[in-house]
């Protein structure tokens, strides 16, 4: 029998009992039934055991539906990269309003983060002379 003949409640326990981070976008990426019953888990297992580090990814690419669905799966707001930038911080240093709002709306965001080199997302707005993200963020503070 075919993986994608087998009930959806066994495929998801497949997918749930998956230990190697890179089988699990392997499952994801065959089909479209696949990847619509393991997308889900593979968010939730980012966030749960990969330190949400797709929300900071995903919110440097811009990619607003991948940053709601990081959200809505339990990431942790505040995640960082290896530069120890959050995903506010990318929002400001990119001049995207809108994933900053986003991000600002949920109370667990930490406004004041920095980087690495000590860049607050309040700092790269003001350098980036972005008025309405340093409006933005001054409001929320």
């Amino acid at each position: 029998m075919e993986l994608i003949n087998l009930p959806t409640e066994l495929i998801l326990i497949i997918a749930n009992s998956v230990e190697n981070h890179r089988e699990l976008p392997a499952l994801a990426s065959t089909c479209r039934f696949l990847y619509e019953v393991a997308n889900p888990i593979l968010y939730a297992h980012n966030a749960k055991y990969e330190g949400s580090f797709a929300l900071p990814w995903a919110t440097k690419m811009g990619i607003m539906e991948t940053v709601k669905l990081c959200i809505e799966h339990g990431a942790n707001l505040n995640a960082h990269d290896g530069d120890r930038r959050t995903a506010l911080i990318h929002a400001a240093d990119n001049e995207d309003t809108e994933l900053a709002e986003l991000l600002l709306d949920i109370p667990t965001t930490y406004i004041s983060a920095c980087d690495i080199d000590g860049n607050s997302a309040t700092f790269l707005a003001a350098r980036n002379d972005d008025a309405e993200m340093l409006d933005l963020l001054l409001h929320r503070c």
